[in-house]
């Protein structure tokens, strides 16, 4: 996994690795519930990863929904200033790349337009597995991805970040403005 940042949101390699430990410590519990709306939230109050399924090695979508959730358990632990929207989107990058990294046949299925509306939360990650990667990209932020890039299944190019934006519009705009200065007990 790269380093991927967008304000005071960074995420590291070694970062999932400490969320790993803490979670293998019980600091920070997984709770899978079947009704939960969405795939998984992290929260901060319980120190909780909640999902609706139990984690599968090797699922991509699974790998995903974690690799998201880490971001919000690593920015909480680490008590980092951050603007919720700018997190909502590190945290979306990497749920793409980690998809990537598991299995880029099924993240070439959520970056068709024609097969899943909300393409553009994934685009990022195909962006990096296959533009920044090849070339030993190892740390992206989103300016990083303001650019137009070759999408496999346009005729014209697309932005990632702009994509993003979209496909996070009506899920996080409110989110746009709130600061939070998490506290980690």
């Amino acid at each position: 996994m790269p380093t991927i940042s967008h304000g005071a949101t960074t995420m590291r390699a070694q970062d999932y690795r400490k969320i790993a430990e803490l979670i293998e410590t019980n600091a920070i519990t997984i709770d899978v519930d079947p009704d939960l709306g969405g795939r998984g939230g992290y929260l901060d109050d319980e120190k909780a990863i909640k999902l609706r399924f139990m984690p599968r090695i090797g699922n991509a979508r699974h790998a995903s929904t974690l690799a998201n959730e880490a971001v919000h358990a690593a920015t909480h632990f680490y008590e980092i200033p951050h603007n919720m929207l700018k997190n909502e989107y590190v945290s979306t990058v990497a749920g793409a790349v980690a998809m990537g990294v598991t299995s880029e046949r099924v993240l070439r299925r959520y970056i068709n337009p024609r097969h899943f509306k909300n393409w553009g939360y994934y685009y990022s990650g195909w962006v990096w597995l296959n533009d920044f990667k090849p070339r030993g990209g190892w740390s992206i932020t989103l300016d990083d991805l303001d650019h137009q890039f070759e999408h496999p299944y346009l005729s014209t190019t697309a932005n990632p970040v702009s994509e993003l934006r979209v496909s996070m519009a009506g899920s996080y705009g409110w989110k746009g403005k709130v600061e939070i200065i998490p506290e980690w007990d």
